[in-house]
């Protein structure tokens, strides 16, 4: 949510949603094809967009580019607001991070600091280093800070999608400081729910692209 505005990756299409609840307008962006199909080669195009995440005129979106079928990195990209609200065609993308991992997920921007997830290297990294790794191997899937602390949200690997949501979730909670350190203070697991796509703290959350007190009318009404 910015601005009144909520901005939504349309990962099976390789798109971004925009749109305007208050009036109904909306408009895709497409930055892949419309169709992917798993062992093709898409060399310049952006796959299974998962995560947004707006710093004032850049929109930072990770391409997870289905990394075990393609052999290609996860990539973080921006792209303008004003081309995603006024621009045709693919907007204007251009890549932030090359080599983001492999299955990437969920970006946070603070200051000039980028913090993601290498999904399947169980890992957090920032500016490109993996400042933490989990140790009994669960997936690195949501991510906060606060200014002070980090959670990670976790799942274990399961190739069979039938058994995903039924495999155990996970959530750890970090100390960190700017220059990058990291201390696991508590893990919590949560048997049988699957994916922790997503955490938040409930107060100071850096992940989030603006805060509720700046919300639309319409968002305050459903809270």
């Amino acid at each position: 949510l910015f601005d009144g505005l909520i901005y939504c990756p349309l990962t099976s299409q390789n798109a971004i949603l925009v749109c305007d609840p208050a009036t109904n307008w909306k408009k895709v962006t497409r930055l892949g094809p419309r169709a992917y199909k798993r062992g093709a080669a898409y060399v310049d195009e952006y796959l299974h967009l998962n995560s947004v995440f707006i710093n004032e005129e850049q929109v930072l979106l990770m391409a997870h580019n289905d990394t075990s079928y393609t052999g290609r990195n996860s990539q973080i990209v921006k792209v303008s607001r004003s081309s995603l609200l006024q621009g045709s065609g693919r907007g204007d993308p251009s890549v932030v991070v090359n080599s983001a991992g492999s299955h990437g997920h969920n970006i946070v921007a603070v200051g000039r600091d980028l913090y993601w997830c290498d999904s399947l290297n169980y890992a957090v990294r920032k500016k490109g280093k993996t400042i933490f790794a989990d140790r009994e191997a669960y997936l690195s899937r949501g991510l906060d800070l606060d200014g002070q602390w980090m959670a990670v949200g976790g799942s274990k690997f399961e190739p069979d999608r039938k058994l995903r949501g039924r495999q155990d979730g996970k959530i750890t909670l970090l100390r960190y400081s700017d220059s990058g350190e990291v201390s696991v203070r508590s893990e919590v697991i949560i048997p049988g729910s699957g994916h922790v796509c997503d955490v938040r703290f409930l107060k100071n959350s850096l992940s989030l692209s603006r805060q509720k007190q700046t919300a639309p009318e319409w968002l305050r009404q459903l809270s």
